[in-house]
């Protein structure tokens, strides 16, 4: 998973940092010291590698249709885990009708996606309401 988006950079070739290791994990999966190479060392590297691809796919709308199905196929063969390789591809297609369009091809092929949020925030949003509503019985005379 994520080696084929990979492997079409490196044949574009496209600069890729050293550490490919890293660049194929999601954010919450990294250990403290790769967390802290990546936001040092691999950021700016990738804030670059994502203005050469927009500039790229500007000039090859046929290429950015390659690498938009690639991601699509690479991300739907994960179960929706996204790594930082894709993430960055995704911010340079542009993510709002990425989205859409995986949403649809996973609908198309009966596909549950994971859940990209945090189950935490849920869980303190549902502590709040129940606040609220006992806050609101207890005063309501």
């Amino acid at each position: 998973m994520g080696n084929k988006v990979l492997k079409m950079l490196k044949e574009d070739n496209f600069s890729l940092p050293s550490s490919e290791k890293i660049l194929l994990k999601s954010l919450s999966t990294l250990t403290r010291e790769e967390r802290k190479k990546y936001y040092q060392e691999l950021v700016p590297i990738l804030k670059k590698l994502k203005i050469d691809l927009k500039s790229f796919f500007k000039a090859n709308p046929q290429q950015r249709e390659r690498y938009l199905n690639a991601l699509i196929e690479d991300i739907l063969a994960s179960n929706g885990n996204i790594n930082i390789l894709n993430l960055t591809i995704i911010k340079a297609l542009g993510s709002l009708s990425f989205y859409h369009l995986l949403n649809s091809k996973a609908k198309e092929r009966n596909i549950k996606l994971t859940l990209q949020t945090n189950n935490f925030t849920f869980i303190i949003w549902l502590f709040v309401f129940f606040l609220i509503l006992i806050y609101i019985l207890l005063n309501r005379r």
